[in-house]
Parts: C-alpha cells; sequence; structure tokens
C-alpha cells in the first residue's frame, strides 16, 4: 500500500523543531537589540552636548534640561525647546550627576536637572547614568572645559571625582 502525505506525529515533530529554532534566534537577537538602544541613546546625548555648546557661541546661552520623571532630555535656548529626546522607548535615564546640579535664573527660580552653558561654550562636567531594559547601564561623562565625553560601567567609582563631588 502506498502513502501520500505525512502522518500527525511528522507533522508535530517538524512544528516543534521550528518552534525550537525561532525561540534561540529570538534570544539570541534580544540582547543585541537592547545593547542598540543603549548605544543610540548615549550617542544622542553626545549630539545635544556638542549642540549646546554650539549654539553658546552664537547666540544666548542654551541649557539642557535633564527630565527623570518625565524620562526626556531637552536643549532650550532661551525659552524655546530646540530639541528634545524621550528615554522611553527601551532605554532610561537613571540619573544626572552634575557638580551644580540646581540652576538658579536670573529671577532667582531654581531649576534642577539643567545644565547651562555659557558664551564661550563650556558648562560644570556632568554626568548622566543611562541603563536598557536588561539592567546593563553606563555612565558618559561630560567635561566641562571641552565637552569630552567619556564613557564609565556602571559601578566605577571615579564618576563622582570627575564631577566634583
Amino acid at each position: 500500500m502506498r502513502r501520500y502525505g505525512l502522518t500527525l506525529v511528522e507533522i508535530v515533530v517538524v512544528t516543534a523543531l521550528i518552534a525550537l529554532l525561532a525561540s534561540a534566534a529570538l534570544f539570541g537577537v534580544r540582547f543585541p537589540l537592547s545593547e542598540a538602544k543603549r548605544r543610540h541613546a548615549l550617542d544622542t546625548l553626545r549630539a545635544f552636548d556638542y549642540a549646546a555648546r554650539r549654539r553658546a557661541e552664537a547666540s544666548p546661552q542654551p541649557q539642557l534640561h535633564f527630565d527623570l520623571a518625565e524620562q526626556c532630555v531637552r536643549l532650550h535656548q532661551g525659552s524655546e525647546t530646540v530639541h528634545s529626546m524621550d528615554f522611553r522607548a527601551g532605554c532610561r535615564l537613571l540619573a544626572v550627576d552634575v557638580a551644580a546640579f540646581e540652576t538658579t535664573l536670573s529671577n532667582g527660580t531654581v531649576m534642577p536637572g539643567v545644565i547651562p552653558f555659557d558664551r564661550y561654550g563650556t558648562s560644570p562636567n556632568y554626568a548622566v547614568h543611562v541603563g536598557d531594559s536588561k539592567g546593563k547601564s553606563s555612565w558618559i561623562v561630560f567635561l566641562g572645559m571641552t565637552g569630552q565625553p567619556y564613557e564609565y560601567s556602571a559601578n566605577d567609582p571615579r564618576i563622582h571625582q570627575l564631577v566634583g563631588k
């Protein structure tokens, strides 16, 4: 007797093998995707710092506003928001560490989480702690005079020494 087609057992075995291969592939892609989101956030922070320093040389002093509650950073030029970045897409803004974390404006208002830039493009030293959804995190430290960014692991003790606290 001649048989055409597959038995139910053969179909179940093939389906199980395909599911096993698909789950292994998804597991392998998950970590690099999370790492790429964190890396993108760090690169964007570098771009924000660079843009603020260049704007300071040409026009009124810009400020970077870090909002931990809303998970965003904004570049302000006067009262206008020039650029904004939202950290909710797979990456978290965990902390900001600045020698002068509170900035007092000319009208006496105290603004926490504001990094001011003077007309020469300098700022206080500051560090931003960014983490991904998988628990990996790192600090990026910006040196105030030059704006040179340095990346450190989350538990590096030199962070607070560089910032000046």
